[in-house]
């Protein structure tokens, strides 16, 4: 791209002694040239009455000789040829005499004897004496050549005519000859004299031009000189400063070219050599998309835009703070965080490059994502410190107690082998039964921090169950997110002793008494969060839940499922108000936890006056997912219709969130009662209620 060339005071300034010197020297060679042009036009003056006057003293002896001529011829018959051709030729003599004459007085053309046209000046005032002689005496003789001219055909013509004309010719001659010798020394003299001032004044001329050109050469070499140490002064610092910087810089054109100079930092911030010269989105082209590729050319394209101010559209800048992988240098691939400033550089008004200013913030981003997670686990202790402060301390180690047990059991499924399809996913739904127990516990203690943690759990189980092919590999994210369980519960761990060491340590030294009171209560809290996140109302009533088994599997089984059947009562069975309203129920719902024990076994009852289990709903989801056909599934009764709410996956709910959507939560509860031998039993009415029962053997 060409590029416009500028001018401004400061340049006209630099520059002012170079400007100066050359315009003087033009004048210099101006003038000896006017010199040269007008002397030249005199000497050519001279010469032209130089000949002029040889013409003319070549006159005065033609005339001369013709007259002699005549009157050595008399008697001759006068229409002879030679006598004719005689009078012709002083006749034209005696005519070309007096024009030179005439120019020579006031200037005029005249013709040579070759016929050439030449003009001549008026002879000077120092040569006036020579030219009046001249003057005179052709005045004289061109009177007698008037009267012979007249008579010169006559026959009967008297020759004392011609005679009178020899005399006066003979007399004038050698008057005009000396004359006009004397104007040719004259003018010679001043053609010579004014030839010599011209060699005199080119000698000068070149004698002040090669002394111009010295002193010349000397005061600019110098200032040269001075010039280049100053810009290798300033050269050297900019490499200094270059080499210094931790930043890098480099200049950018309007073609997205790179200049060549640039900071050393740069080729390790980015990770290439030999920057200079290269296309800037070669070096982009690994660090960025091609979409922002597009709004990046997009973005340098407004720089260059006057039109466009600069301030306005920092905010539209594509490559602040960007995450790339840059190699090294070394042959390592690194994550980086890179920021590219970009502003103008300016000549005058005129936009002639964008100064790119890249920096390597990898370090502050880190920093400030680690302040961000102190401070995060600051709001997550704090949070934590509520809900310990807040919880009976009994039930807050049961909790963690409880966790640790559910973690051990997911590391021991992790490292438990087998590779096969049906292994693999049977250690998915294994570790999805764990995992969303400890939600359920958490959720009923408001220990968000755990739910949130085994929300994202389990989206990555479910992730990973709709892999048709699995591997070990696949399970690396699934060991990530427990070691994020087991810090988590090392947090709260640790800040519970710090509160109610002796607590914990009672709990420690007695691990079997489960706060079956405090539980009851947090179940009812619980019961309250669910509905009001489904715009519900529910009220729960419990009897006998404080009592224990002495088992102490049966009683956390107890817990487990008394969370995952009151959840599902909140979600599924009871109805929002407005829809209670409609039929003629009671707008708050009503669910009753019951705990029955004998000597041989422990019954817990859960029932809730909702709408009833909708049998036709669990047919179409079943369709609707592609688990069965329509024609599969037309003849299944009821009963084979509630196996499925107890299959791994499998749920009514629309969508999934915090509450619900799993497909995890009645497969949790069944595992639970069929490891400890017990039954399950279910009973509901459409639009009236269902009841829940789970039998647990106490002599196994």
């Amino acid at each position: 791209m060409a590029r416009r060339i500028t001018f401004n005071s400061a340049a006209i300034a630099r520059y002012s002694g170079l400007i100066k010197s050359i315009l003087l020297f033009l004048l210099l060679v101006i003038a000896v040239l006017v010199f040269n042009i007008y002397t030249s036009y005199l000497i050519e003056r001279n010469a032209a009455q130089v000949a002029a006057t040889q013409q003319l003293r070549g006159l005065t002896q033609t005339i001369t000789r013709d007259l002699y001529d005549l009157k050595l011829s008399q008697g001759e018959d006068i229409r002879s040829p030679h006598i004719q051709s005689t009078v012709e030729r002083l006749s034209k003599s005696k005519e070309s005499f007096s024009k030179i004459l005439l120019a020579f007085k006031q200037s005029g053309d005249i013709s040579n004897a070759e016929g050439d046209t030449f003009s001549v000046n008026a002879l000077s005032a120092a040569n006036k004496t020579h030219l009046d002689i001249i003057d005179t005496q052709w005045t004289l003789l061109n009177g007698k050549l008037d009267q012979y001219l007249k008579v010169a055909t006559n026959l009967r013509a008297p020759v004392l005519i011609l005679d009178q004309a020899v005399d006066s010719a003979q007399g004038a001659s050698i008057a005009i000859y000396n004359s006009s010798n004397a104007i040719v020394t004259a003018v010679d003299a001043a053609s010579h004299k004014q030839a010599t001032l011209i060699r005199y004044l080119q000698m000068g001329a070149i004698s002040v031009a090669v002394l111009y050109f010295i002193v010349f050469m000397l005061y600019f070499v110098r200032r040269l000189t001075n010039s280049d140490a100053q810009a290798n002064e300033a050269r050297r610092e900019t490499t200094e400063i270059l080499d210094t910087v931790k930043t890098g810089l480099f200049l950018l054109d309007e073609d997205l070219m790179i200049g060549h100079q640039y900071s050393k930092e740069l080729e390790g911030i980015i990770g290439h050599r030999e920057i200079g010269g290269r296309n800037f989105t070669d070096i982009l082209e690994s660090m960025i998309s091609d979409e922002d590729m597009t709004t990046t050319r997009g973005f340098i394209k407004q720089l260059y835009n006057p039109k466009v101010k600069e301030r306005l559209i920092a905010d539209l800048n594509p490559l602040s703070r960007i995450e790339t992988s840059v190699d090294d240098l070394s042959g390592y691939q690194r994550t980086r965080f890179l920021d590219f400033q970009f502003s103008r550089v300016y000549s005058g008004r005129d936009i002639i490059r964008v100064l790119v200013n890249v920096a390597d913030i990898t370090d502050t981003v880190r920093l400030e994502q680690r302040l961000m997670q102190e401070r995060e686990n600051n709001d997550l202790q704090i949070d934590m410190l509520t809900t310990i402060l807040n919880t009976d301390a009994l039930l807050i180690n049961d909790f963690i107690s409880t966790v640790n047990q559910h973690n051990v059991t997911i590391n021991n499924v992790l490292k438990a082998g087998g590779t096969s399809q049906s292994d693999l996913h049977g250690k998915l739904k294994q570790i999805f039964r764990e995992i969303h127990s400890v939600k359920g516990i958490a959720s009923s203690l408001n220990l968000f921090a755990f739910t949130n943690v085994s929300n994202a759990f389990e989206d990555k189980i479910k992730a990973l169950q709709a892999e048709p092919n699995l591997s070990g590999d696949d399970f690396l994210p699934l060991a990530v997110s427990l070691d994020e369980l087991i810090k988590l519960t090392q947090i709260i761990d640790q800040l519970n002793q710090r509160i109610s060491p002796s607590s914990a340590a009672q709990h420690a030294a007695e691990p079997t008494q489960a706060p079956r009171k405090a539980m009851a209560q947090k179940l009812q809290q619980f019961a309250q969060d669910l509905a009001k996140r489904q715009y519900k109302q529910v009220r729960v009533t419990t009897q006998d839940l404080e009592q224990t088994t002495s088992i102490p599997a049966i009683d956390n089984a107890i817990r487990d499922i008394a969370i995952q059947i009151l959840r599902n009562a909140v979600v599924h069975g009871i109805e929002t108000p407005s829809l209670r309203s409609t039929k003629k129920k009671n707008p708050m719902g009503h669910v009753q936890i019951q705990l029955q024990q004998t000597e041989n076994q422990a019954q817990l009852i859960i029932e809730d006056d909702g709408q009833g289990i909708n049998y036709e709903a669990i047919r179409e989801r079943a369709i609707a997912i592609g688990l069965y056909s329509a024609k599969e599934i037309a003849a299944w009764d009821n009963r084979k219709l509630l196996g499925l709410l107890f299959s791994s996956g499998f749920s009514t709910y629309g969508q999934t969130d915090e509450d619900a959507g799993r497909g995890v939560g009645l497969d949790l509860v069944k595992d639970r009662v069929q490891k400890l031998g017990g039954k399950i039993g279910i009973h509901s009415q459409p639009n009236q209620f269902t009841r829940f029962s789970f039998t647990f053997p106490l002599n196994p």
